[in-house]
């Protein structure tokens, strides 16, 4: 098991990540890695980059079962895998704001499936976000590296 006091250099971690060490000095930066300085030069202990991990699974995770949680065509498909729950919500009154009126209103509204017109045209807005989408892309390619490295004890530990 590695220490997790063990001072890592940017380079140690961008090879722990498998990054490369822009990509680590960005998410210093930023503020993302807790780190500190050494006569100028940042060091991340092993401890915190593990819990910075833990704590950015985490908060990845809950606000994307948020956002699935408030999309009513979510609640719409799994009523209609239950006609017999959305036909007793639909039966009843459920006052304004409550889960009730939710669930009833999402019974209720139209598939929300998009046309192929739509959906051309939510592939060029896709296309366009990409270009911002990629240190996205290269931040969750660092935490899948992480916890890679963590689970099998990775490389990189001064």
């Amino acid at each position: 098991m590695i220490d997790p006091m063990a001072v890592m250099t940017v380079a140690d971690v961008a090879d722990y990540l498998r990054v490369r060490e822009s990509t680590v000095r960005k998410l210093i930066v930023r503020g993302d890695i807790p780190s500190f300085n050494v006569d100028g030069q940042p060091r991340v202990q092993y401890g915190a980059l593990v819990g910075w991990f833990q704590a950015e699974v985490h908060a990845r995770s809950l606000e994307i079962l948020r956002q699935e949680f408030q999309k009513p065509s979510n609640w719409r498909t799994a009523l209609d895998a239950q006609p017999e729950l959305r036909d007793q919500i639909l039966a009843e009154e459920h006052p304004d704001g409550t889960f009730g009126a939710f669930l009833k209103e999402a019974a209720l509204a139209p598939d929300q499936s998009p046309s192929d017109d739509q959906r051309d045209n939510l592939s060029e807005q896709s296309m366009a976000q990409n270009a911002s989408r990629k240190d996205l892309i290269q931040d969750l390619e660092a935490q899948k590296s992480l916890m890679i490295a963590v689970s099998t004890g990775g490389p990189g530990i001064k």
